[in-house]
């Protein structure tokens, strides 16, 4: 009896969330893998670097035994990684509920449109 009430219960709640929950279908935005960037040859060699700078920091990070020194340290890293790069972007420095923040607007975008990237 029990495992009928439960199997009851998880099919109203499968149910309350495919229909409740459910957002609009967004499919039409997607596409295939590898369909709108095309590789670079100097891709990989970067994508090596990047990633070694990034364990670098993390054993720094681990290494102080502190939580707070390593996520200042860990913060400092992604604050910085796009300083001395070069683009054509329009950048609007902008304060939400406190916190400082910036959009990043591509020429020829539309600003009505956003992605959220934290």
């Amino acid at each position: 009896m029990i495992w009928f009430i439960l199997f009851l219960l998880v099919l109203f709640l499968w149910i309350f969330a495919a229909t409740k929950l459910a957002g609009p279908d967004l499919s039409q935005y997607d596409s295939a893998v590898g369909e709108n960037f095309a590789a670079h040859e100097n891709d990989q060699p970067v994508t090596r670097t990047f990633l070694q700078s990034v364990k670098e920091v993390e054993k720094r990070a681990g290494a102080t035994k502190s939580l707070k020194k390593g996520l200042a340290m860990v913060r400092e890293f992604a604050d910085n990684l796009s300083s001395g790069l070069e683009s054509d972007s329009e950048y609007i420095t902008t304060v939400a509920n406190g916190v400082a923040c910036e959009w990043a607007v591509a020429p020829g975008s539309d600003p009505k449109r956003r992605i959220l990237f934290l």
